[in-house]
């Protein structure tokens, strides 16, 4: 049995394919590793434990409904985080939707403690929806309530425990 060889060009053919496939690979990893690593930093969720506050809102014309804020955090960088308190659309309807929600907050593995409010809804009051804190990295944990217009004695505060990188 004879063996022949269609001369240089196979073997160059098959090392084109071998090429690009390897080219190809490569781009897919890369491809890949910028999606698992998200490109560009962005927010992504932080866990947190908690029981959300309670309050009664003012819903005009002598009706009441209940208010339950809960807080989200989301990354921030090292040792920051951002914190807003999104309110379900039908609280936004009532007086309540003018409240601020306010997070007093400890990190117990460096001590660092601080105060900031945020505004459950987008209403024609001013102030921020999602505001930046810097506890440092460790353990956080906070009580929160909502304050304001709106909201109706007595309330009780809900608390929140998450951890910061």
């Amino acid at each position: 049995m004879r063996i022949t060889s269609n001369g240089p060009t196979s073997c160059n053919r098959i090392g084109g394919r071998r090429r690009l496939a390897a080219r190809t690979a490569m781009a897919l990893a890369a491809a890949a590793t910028a999606c698992a690593t998200g490109g560009p930093a962005q927010a992504a969720p932080v866990a947190v434990q908690q029981t959300p506050a309670f309050a009664f809102a003012d819903a005009g014309l002598q009706l009441f409904k209940t208010y339950q804020p809960t807080v989200r955090i989301d990354t921030a960088g090292p040792g920051a985080v951002w914190f807003s308190a999104p309110a379900n659309p039908t609280v936004c309807f009532t007086r309540a939707g003018e409240s601020w929600v306010t997070l007093r907050y400890t990190n117990v593995t460096t001590g660092r403690a601080g105060v900031t409010s945020v505004r459950a809804c987008s209403t024609t009051i001013a102030g921020p929806r999602r505001v930046k804190i810097a506890p440092g990295p460790g353990l956080v944990i906070g009580t929160f309530d909502a304050v304001g217009t709106g909201i109706l004695a007595p309330t009780a505060p809900g608390t929140a425990v998450f951890r910061v990188g």
